[in-house]
């Protein structure tokens, strides 16, 4: 069952102003989800996530939700950026909030 642009407690509404939530349900997966080595597929779906009016929600929110996994169990392009790219924001954001603390 698709749950783009559901609005719940788990859900928040911003998704329902998500660019991606226009994508055919058939293709959303193919095209948020390229294979990590093909770097046109993980282009064209960073540009889909460039005009959206929400991609800091939705990155906020992949962040949140990946929390410590590793950079292996990440997944798809959130917030327009990479697996890789999130990690790398998670990872030097806990390294300042370490060095504040």
């Amino acid at each position: 069952m698709d749950s783009r642009g559901t609005s719940t407690a788990e859900t928040p509404d911003w998704r329902t102003r998500a660019a991606c939530l226009f994508l055919a349900e058939d293709s959303y997966e193919d095209l948020m989800f390229p294979d990590p080595g093909n770097k046109p597929a993980v282009k064209y779906a960073q540009r889909i996530c460039d005009p959206c009016p929400v991609w800091e929600a939705c990155l906020l929110d992949a962040l949140t939700d990946e929390g410590g996994k590793t950079k292996d169990n990440r997944y798809g392009i959130r917030g327009g950026l990479t697996p890789s790219q999130r990690y790398g924001v998670y990872t030097r954001s806990r390294q300042r909030q370490q060095t504040a603390a």
